[in-house]
């Protein structure tokens, strides 16, 4: 016999053995289960339990994912103030280290490339450019203008 595990499945089979046991178990004073005696309306409280659980659970969770989405919003919302916050303080405090560290920032630092670098790179562009082969080279078209052959006259308004 095959088992469906999931969450649904679970609380729609204790929904129904809630059900089974109201309907058929009632007249019965107790139950072995393993080896422990219960009554029908022990079993039915415990499953009635597991049910509460599974609501409570279901609302948390629905709330915890309002929450994250309430926050990725906000993020997006004051995104650029914050960025731009950020560029503000750099710059105000570029050649303070210790006071960008009081804002948890680093002072900015640019990549110095020397002469063989940029030379390298130059080559590297050049072999990349050739490597792809481009199809068509495609010719500027010349533009010409040509001066019309009459005088234009302005107009007078009067």
């Amino acid at each position: 016999m095959s088992t469906n595990n999931s969450r649904g499945s679970s609380l729609l089979r204790d929904q129904k053995l809630i059900a089974g046991a109201e309907k058929n178990l009632a007249s019965y004073r107790s139950l072995t289960v393993g080896t422990r005696k219960v009554t029908p309306s022990e079993i039915v409280a415990s499953l009635q339990h597991r049910l509460a659980k599974a609501e409570a659970t279901a609302r948390a969770l629905s709330a915890y994912r309002a929450a994250v989405k309430d926050e990725i919003d906000e993020r997006a919302k004051s995104a650029k103030l914050i960025a731009g916050f950020t560029r503000l303080i750099e710059g105000m405090f570029f050649d303070a280290p210790t006071l960008l560290a009081d804002f948890g920032l680093k002072p900015v630092s640019r990549a110095r490339r020397t002469v063989a670098q940029k030379a390298a790179a130059v080559e590297k562009a050049k072999a990349t450019r050739e490597a792809r082969h481009p199809k068509i080279e495609k010719p500027t078209p010349v533009v010409s203008g040509t001066t019309p052959a009459t005088p234009v006259t302005p107009l007078v308004h009067e």
